[in-house]
Parts: C-alpha cells; sequence; structure tokens
C-alpha cells in the first residue's frame, strides 16, 4: 500500500471558512492509508510542501498512489504564460527581515508573485508516483485551456493527473451541487453544470463543439479530464 498527500490553499484574510482546508480534508477521509496534508499560503511555500512530500517518501521508502492540490487556479494560454496557473497569495513584508527575504531571496527566483506560472513549475521536486498513481488538481478550469494546469502537472509529475472542466464550486455533496455552510464538516470541490460555466463556454463535447446542456444536468458534477505524460 502506499501514501497519500493533500495540500490545500490556506489563506485566513481571504477565505477565513477555510473551505480548502475541508475539502482537503474530506478527500483525505476517503483514502486508505498514511496522508500526508500540507496547508500553503504562498508560491515558496507550495514548492517546499513538494520537497517535504519528496523527504517523506524517501523516508518511508515509499511511493505514492494519489495526491491532490485544492487551490484558485485558471488556464494558462500558453507554457510561457506569467499571469496564470495555480493562485496563491502575494507575499507582503511586514517587517524589516521579511522585507529582506522577499528582496534577497524570493524576488531573483521569481518566487515573489501569487501565482504559480507554467514556467515556476519546474522548481517543484519530482514525486515518486506507483504505476497507476493518479493526482487530482481541484481548481478552477485546471483541465482546460490551451497548456491546462493538469497537463502540465502530468508531464512534470510523470504521472497521469485529474482537472477540472468549469469552474470549481464547494458543494456537501459530490453528486449534486448544494451550498455548503460554515458549519459543514464534509464539503467537496469540483466543477458543477452551473450558470457561470456555461457563460464561460467552457461546458465542451468531445468535438471541442459547445454543448447542449439537458436540464437533468443542471448542478450536476461536470466529468473531469484526465492527462497522461508526454513521452519522452
Amino acid at each position: 500500500m502506499g501514501i497519500y498527500f493533500a495540500i490545500y490553499y490556506r489563506n485566513l484574510t481571504t477565505d477565513k471558512d477555510e473551505a480548502f482546508r475541508r475539502a482537503a480534508e474530506t478527500w483525505a477521509r476517503t483514502r486508505e492509508g498514511l496522508c500526508e496534508m500540507v496547508s500553503v499560503t504562498y508560491v515558496y511555500e507550495l514548492i517546499a510542501a513538494f520537497r517535504h512530500l519528496a523527504y517523506v517518501a524517501h523516508e518511508s521508502r515509499q511511493t505514492y498512489d494519489q495526491g491532490a492540490l485544492f487551490a484558485h487556479s485558471s488556464p494558462p494560454q500558453r507554457a510561457n504564460d506569467t499571469s496564470r496557473g495555480v493562485h496563491l497569495a502575494s507575499f507582503k513584508p511586514k517587517t524589516l527581515a521579511e522585507l529582506h527575504y522577499r528582496e534577497d531571496v524570493l524576488t531573483p527566483q521569481g518566487l515573489d508573485n501569487d501565482t504559480l506560472t507554467p514556467s515556476l513549475m519546474s522548481q517543484l521536486a519530482c514525486l515518486p508516483w506507483s504505476s497507476d498513481a493518479k493526482l487530482y488538481i481541484y481548481g478552477c478550469l485546471s483541465g482546460t485551456g490551451s497548456a491546462p494546469i493538469a497537463k502540465l502537472f502530468a508531464d512534470h509529475q510523470r504521472v497521469t493527473t485529474i482537472g477540472q472542466t468549469g469552474k470549481a464550486y464547494f458543494s456537501k455533496s459530490p453528486y449534486v451541487y448544494e451550498k455548503i455552510g460554515a458549519e459543514d464538516k464534509t464539503i467537496h470541490l469540483k466543477a458543477f453544470y452551473r450558470p457561470l460555466n456555461a457563460a464561460l463556454d467552457v461546458l465542451e463535447t468531445i468535438s471541442g463543439n459547445v454543448a447542449e446542456i439537458p436540464t437533468v444536468l443542471w448542478n450536476r458534477p461536470m466529468p473531469e479530464r484526465s492527462f497522461v505524460p508526454t513521452k519522452k
């Protein structure tokens, strides 16, 4: 039996209800075995989280069966897109020491912004995966665009990666959209057939045409999109 991990965005200033954490914990409870939970706020912390996960796997001499990332995201339009990707918080120094850290450490590495862009993905540690492992990217439109986030992760991590084909919503049920409350401990993050997704023209058929949405599908989950690593 392998191990699992869930990385989630945490920012008590903008996400006081910690919905990302609750969704990650819900996902972890459905897995059998050890699940490493890691919270991140800034891009450099996400990079550190992958280094930590690589260390955990090395020390335990195990491979990852599944992993999941819960965060804001938007689809890159090209491989060198500098504004889209996995969105976290901007690092805003509050002390002189933090200012020096940003200017001397983060800025030279391009880590002083709020987005893990395609070019920064190369800084993530490549994790050891089992032969049938899967990585899930639970964020808006993570499986869409000309350079899908999930595809970028698949190629970098060399693992099958699952992305969302629409704007992702927090829901009490994984089978039909149900608005969450602050006290709900079991919540899910995924794309549902909702009006905003239709407005964004992300409801596409396999042929690439915008699909007519049958009434019966409204508030139901949208199909996820799977990406395999490009052969080298």
